[in-house]
C-alpha cells in the first residue's frame, strides 16, 4: 500500500514515481509521470490551473494490485473526481464500507484530520480518471477572478456538507461530463489554444458536477428503474456498436449482451442519450459513415457496407435524415471542397 499525506509540502508525483519506478517530466506548471514496466503502463499527470485548483489525470493500466492510503489534513481540499473509464474502490476510514466508483460516475469527497481515505485500483483494466482538487483557503487569496468566484460559490454550497465531515457524495451516471473530461485525455496541444481548451474543460467539468450536487435532492426519485451499475454498463454501448458494426444489433441482442431487460435498456439509453435504442444505433452507424467520407476514398456503397447498412437505399435514407444531404451529394461536396483548397 502506498501511503500519502494530504500536504502542500509533499510531492505526491515524486513518491509515485519511486513506487512505480517511473520517470517524471516537468513542464510549465505541470508534471508527468510515465510508467511502462511490471507495475503498469500509462501516465499520471498533475498541473495547477491556478493557485488552489489542481488537476490530476490518471490514464493507465495497473498490472499489480495498487492501493493508496491518504492521510487527510485540516482544511484539506474538496476533491471532485470523475471516472471516464474503468472503476475503483473508495472508502473513508479503515473500517468504512467500500464504495465502488463506476464508469461515467462522479464523486465528491472531503475529510478532516484523523480520517484516512483508502483507494483500491483493479489490475489489468484501463483507467481514465480525472480529479480536480479545490483548496478553498488558497482560492480565497488568489488574484484570479475565476478562483474567487469558485471560492465564494463552493463556500456557500458546501457549508452544510462541511459540518458533516468526512463527506462523500457519489453522483449519478452522467455522460455529459464524460464529453468534457475526454478533452483532458485527448488534448495534446501545448499552445495557448490547447491550454484554453483544457482550462475550459476543467471549469465546465467542475460546473456540471456542482450542478448535479446542488440538484441531488431534486433528482431523487426521478431516475429510471435501473441501478447505477446497470447505467454505467450501458455507457459502453457506443464502443460495443463500433466493434460490431457488421452485426445486426437488435434491442434483444443488445439487452442480452448487457444482461438487462429490453425495457431497461430502452429506459437507460433514453435517460443517458435522449434516443431510442434503434435511433442511437443508427446515429452511431451514420456518424461513422460521415467520418469515413472525410477520411477515406471509399465509395458510397463500400461505406454503407462498412457501417453495417448494406441496403444502399436504406443507408441513403438514414444518412439524409441525419445530415440533411444524401450520401452521394455529401461525397461530391467533399471532393469539390478538396479541389478548391
Amino acid at each position: 500500500m502506498l501511503e500519502l499525506v494530504e500536504s502542500i509540502d509533499q510531492d505526491h508525483l515524486r513518491i509515485m514515481a519511486t513506487h512505480f519506478s517511473g520517470t517524471i517530466e516537468k513542464g510549465e506548471g505541470a508534471s508527468f509521470l510515465e510508467v511502462g514496466n511490471h507495475h503498469g503502463n500509462g501516465t499520471i499527470s498533475c498541473y495547477d490551473l491556478f493557485p488552489g485548483l489542481t488537476v490530476w489525470i490518471y490514464n493507465l493500466v495497473y498490472y499489480k494490485k495498487f492501493e493508496v492510503e491518504l492521510t487527510l489534513s485540516e482544511n484539506g481540499p474538496i476533491y471532485f473526481c470523475y471516472n471516464v473509464k474503468g472503476e475503483y474502490g473508495h472508502r473513508l476510514g479503515p473500517k468504512g464500507g467500500e464504495k465502488t466508483v463506476l464508469e461515467n460516475q462522479n464523486m465528491i469527497f472531503s475529510g478532516f484530520p484523523g480520517n484516512n481515505v483508502y483507494i483500491s485500483f483493479p489490475t489489468e483494466k484501463k483507467l481514465e480518471i480525472a480529479v480536480i482538487a479545490v483548496d478553498l483557503e488558497k482560492l480565497k487569496i488568489s488574484e484570479s477572478l475565476n478562483a474567487k468566484k469558485i471560492s465564494d460559490g463552493l463556500g456557500t454550497l458546501f457549508r452544510k456538507a462541511s459540518k458533516q465531515l468526512p463527506y462523500l457524495y457519489l453522483g449519478r451516471i452522467n455522460t455529459e461530463t464524460a464529453k468534457l473530461a475526454s478533452v483532458l485525455f485527448e488534448n495534446n496541444d501545448s499552445t495557448l489554444v490547447g491550454q484554453l481548451l483544457t482550462e475550459g474543460a476543467v471549469l465546465n467539468m467542475l460546473a456540471t458536477q456542482l450542478m448535479e450536487f446542488d440538484n441531488a435532492d431534486i433528482n431523487i426519485g426521478q431516475g429510471t428503474a435501473l441501478t447505477k451499475a446497470e447505467l454505467s454498463r450501458i455507457t459502453s454501448l457506443e464502443d460495443y456498436i463500433m466493434q460490431n458494426l457488421q452485426e445486426k444489433l437488435t434491442v434483444k441482442k443488445l439487452s442480452q449482451h448487457y444482461g438487462i431487460s429490453q425495457r431497461k435498456l430502452q429506459l437507460g439509453v433514453k435517460q443517458l442519450y435522449g434516443y431510442t435504442v434503434c435511433l442511437y444505433v443508427s446515429n452511431i452507424r451514420t456518424g461513422h459513415a460521415e467520418h469515413l467520407f472525410k477520411s477515406s476514398d471509399l465509395n458510397v456503397g463500400e461505406i454503407a457496407r462498412e457501417v453495417g447498412i448494406p441496403n444502399l437505399a436504406y443507408f441513403s435514407l438514414l444518412f439524409k435524415k441525419r445530415f440533411g444531404i444524401s450520401p452521394s451529394n455529401y461525397r461530391q461536396c467533399r471532393k469539390r471542397d478538396h479541389r478548391q483548397r
